[in-house]
């Protein structure tokens, strides 16, 4: 019979391993429009709100583009006006046996539905350049921390690819 005597040492109770940690919820913020980063409006690690702006991309060409779009929506307007005055008065003239052919009162339908076309691309147009206004400011999505910016401000921001 073989015996042998236990041996006293520390026991380490614990160990380590490799791992990693995750957000529940994690959020990559990219520019929906492009232009220069002007500025960065949070503090990197803090705890940001939800629709707090984090960043602002130059909005001057987007403003510029939205006052040419409602500048021809008024134009859009005013030619709608004067196409359904011509027909107004077009179809006063045909009450006049000979006066006016049909081919000419058909032509003033014609423009008039071209107007009315026109102002609804012309607003269409508009809205586009609201939104593109709209997304020079970027906000949080959620609320939570936030890490640190790619970015500083002067860099160019690309749309839909620039990783803020």
């Amino acid at each position: 019979m073989k015996v042998t005597r236990p041996v006293q040492r520390t026991v380490i109770d614990y160990a380590y391993f490799t791992g990693r940690t995750e957000a529940e919820q994690s959020v990559d913020i990219k520019a929906r429009v492009t232009g220069y980063l002007v500025s960065v409006d949070f503090v990197p690690g803090a705890e940001v709100e939800k629709d707090q702006q984090l960043f602002e991309i130059d909005p001057r060409p987007y403003q510029a583009a939205l006052d040419v779009a409602n500048g021809q929506v008024n134009l859009a307007e005013a030619q709608l006006v004067l196409a359904k005055a011509d027909l107004a008065r077009a179809q006063e003239v045909a009450k006049t046996p000979g006066a006016i052919s049909k081919k000419d009162i058909d032509k003033y339908i014609a423009a008039e539905s071209e107007a009315e076309a026109s102002k609804e691309a012309a607003l269409a147009n508009a809205e586009a350049a609201k939104l593109n206004v709209e997304f020079t400011r970027l906000n949080s999505p959620i609320q939570g921390e936030v890490s640190r910016n790619l970015l500083t401000i002067g860099n160019l921001v690309t749309q839909d690819q620039t990783l803020l």
